[in-house]
């Protein structure tokens, strides 16, 4: 009998020990989900972050050698207008002076 008050005190010490561990186990579990989320957001988040630095980055780049296409191809179009009024005036003044000779003929 002597037996019976410590085995209910030990019951008692059990259970709250039991509450204690379950509590804490609980505590740990949600901490490290919780954790686990942050990580995965913030790995999601820089991950996204680079992404668009990077396609900044190459679409500048991209603008820049459109824009330098364009004045290429435009100074290239300018060259072969001016090529062709060089070689229309070249022509027309071959012509004149040869229908300039023959009027004298």
């Amino acid at each position: 009998m002597r037996c019976q008050p410590l085995r209910r005190a030990l019951g008692i010490l059990e259970g709250a020990l039991s509450d204690i561990i379950l509590t804490i186990l609980a505590s740990v579990t949600a901490s490290s989900v919780a954790f686990a989320v942050i990580v995965w957001l913030s790995k999601t988040w820089i991950t996204e972050r680079v992404k668009s630095s990077i396609k900044h980055e190459y679409d500048l780049k991209l603008e820049f050698y459109k824009a330098k296409v364009e004045i290429e191809k435009t100074a290239a179009i300018e060259n072969i207008k001016s090529a062709f009024k060089d070689s229309t005036f070249k022509r027309e003044l071959r012509f004149s002076m040869l229908h300039g000779k023959r009027f004298e003929v």
